[in-house]
């Protein structure tokens, strides 16, 4: 069996949303606009990871996340990135080798389920992944299990999309048939509706102490087709869009290019300022 066949063969569980992923590899983080490398270093810094933890990336994509954390837990720390996707897995790798990072390892297998042993960890970090996973509370109790006693998760996930681009959103949302949800009915399905109910949910999981700091994040796009070019490679697409019928993408995606261009500013770029929260709590076993 060779490594695709691996991984759809390990990633049931993990549902349609990862083998999307894997599709979209080639373009995702490749546009210059993307916005994970900064939520990856602000999701890092919130975990507070310290040199000697042993940390696992779940839903790890290219290593934004996996390879700050490889830094902040030193030479005498590891790093563990779980993907679906082999081809997120080895655009990680080489980002390793060429940072010469020699504490973090990047394996094939899905962030539901993910290979590794309980009470094996002191972090459980997951950026922007959660939110997409078929059911989060299910993962967050199986997350839970792999922290060592008082150990920490640290997520990031969406909390709201620019007021100005909902117009965009919803074009290309109503194009999308049914059974498959629009990306912004996706995000904001339960418990993600709020920091409140997405506490609820992970308190149930067996987390405490936890809180959630909100912060934003502006890209910039010298047009609409560099706004679409860096869909392609992210959720929207991979989740929603990528459902359109081939007939009527052209006139719906042409229809959002004219909302998008009524968005550029005074400079001649146009921006998208996304809120995202980074959520972080302690595992069963933490002291009160």
């Amino acid at each position: 069996m060779n490594e695709a066949e691996t991984a759809k063969a390990a990633s049931p569980e993990a549902g349609p949303v990862a083998a999307g992923f894997d599709v979209a590899a080639s373009a995702y983080d490749t546009t210059g606009t993307e916005f994970f490398s900064e939520l990856a270093g602000r999701l890092v810094r919130a975990a507070g990871i310290r040199p000697g933890e042993r940390v696992a990336d779940l839903g790890c994509g290219k290593g934004a996340a996996a390879l700050l954390a490889a830094a902040a837990a030193g030479p005498g720390g590891h790093v563990t990135g779980i993907d679906t996707s082999p081809a997120m897995l080895s655009a990680a790798r080489a980002a390793a080798r060429e940072r010469e990072l020699g504490n973090v390892v990047f394996r094939l297998g899905n962030a539901v389920t993910p290979p590794l042993p309980p009470r094996s960890v002191h972090v459980v970090m997951a950026s922007s992944v959660l939110q997409f996973l078929p059911s989060p509370a299910d993962a967050a109790q199986r997350w839970a299990r792999l922290l060592t006693a008082g150990g920490r998760l640290a997520i990031s996930w969406g909390m709201a999309q620019d007021p100005r681009w909902l117009p965009v959103m919803e074009t290309l949302d109503a194009a999308v048939p049914a059974p498959h949800p629009g990306i912004e009915e996706h995000l904001r399905r339960a418990p993600f509706g709020s920091p409140e109910a997405l506490h609820r949910m992970l308190g149930e999981a067996g987390f405490s102490r936890l809180r959630t700091f909100p912060g934003q994040i502006t890209s910039e796009y010298r047009d609409a087709g560099q706004w679409w070019d860096a869909a392609r490679g992210q959720a929207p697409w991979v989740v929603s869009w990528r459902h359109i019928p081939a007939a009527e993408l052209p006139a719906v995606r042409e229809r959002a290019f004219t909302l998008i261009e009524r968005l550029r500013d005074g400079d001649g770029l146009i921006r998208r300022t996304l809120t995202f929260g980074c959520t972080i709590g302690r595992g069963p076993g933490t002291a009160s």
